[in-house]
């Protein structure tokens, strides 16, 4: 868990050698895999998690609290993504199709993510599902860009190809240049990691990509500064998954 995390900070300082060696480290290990079938990847027992967060209290059933935050009641709509993340899944990308759902409203369709599956606790339904706080898909998309980042070209293909293999999209050929492989890695960053704890935002913010992103989704920003902050939300209950751009 350590290891998972220092590769996740040694990414946003941009310390190429250390994320690479913390990554390599949890890598491996062999104490974890990449979970083939999407919809298990957020299981309680899923391989592929590094850190979760149990919710068993008291014996009693964890309730499913991020999908509580993200998955409708009924038919209106609660939480649902900007046209700019579902317009951007490749063709065939599973991702799209197991991880998202759609409802109609108005006459509007509305999508909203469906990583986790249950809504609420309801006597054992939700107890299979716990909240993921970092897992190895990410770390070997940040080794990728690390290793991208450090001209280790063949090395930064094998680690994104593990991803794009799993999500059923075209693998990156071994001719991608790298500035083929780093814009293909912000794109899977935000295809593979959406509504994971903000990591949209902070790859915005990272890559100096806020002002763009703002410009195409909040046409009435018009250079406000203070939205280039991480937005603080004005009711304490919805800090949990608090998610702009994703």
């Amino acid at each position: 868990v350590v290891s998972a995390l220092l590769s996740r900070v040694y990414f946003y300082q941009h310390n190429w050698d250390a994320v690479e060696s913390e990554a390599t480290t949890v890598i491996n290990s062999n104490n974890y895999s990449i979970v083939q079938n999407l919809n298990n990847v957020f299981k309680s027992n899923s391989n592929e998690t590094i850190w979760q967060i149990s919710l068993v209290e008291n014996g009693a059933t964890p309730a499913s609290v991020i999908g509580a935050e993200f998955i409708p009641a009924g038919t209106t709509p609660t939480f649902v993504f900007r046209d700019t993340l579902i317009r951007s899944f490749q063709a065939n990308d599973k991702r799209k199709t197991d991880w998202t759902k759609s409802l109609m409203s108005a006459g509007t369709t509305y999508y909203y993510p469906t990583k986790y599956k249950v809504r609420a606790a309801t006597g054992t339904a939700s107890g299979d599902e716990y909240p993921v706080m970092i897992r190895l898909a990410e770390v070997y998309l940040n080794r990728a860009e690390a290793r991208a980042n450090t001209n280790n070209l063949p090395g930064a293909i094998q680690d994104i190809n593990v991803v794009r293999q799993r999500a059923g999209v075209l693998l990156l050929p071994l001719t991608a240049t790298k500035d083929d492989i780093l814009k293909a890695l912000e794109h899977e960053r935000w295809a593979e990691l959406f509504t994971e704890f903000s990591d949209r935002w902070f790859n915005l913010k990272r890559l100096n990509k806020v002002k763009q992103m703002l410009q195409i989704t909040k046409p009435t920003w018009q250079g406000d500064e203070k939205q280039l902050w991480y937005p603080v939300p004005t009711q304490g209950n919805q800090h949990l998954n608090f998610c702009p751009y994703c």
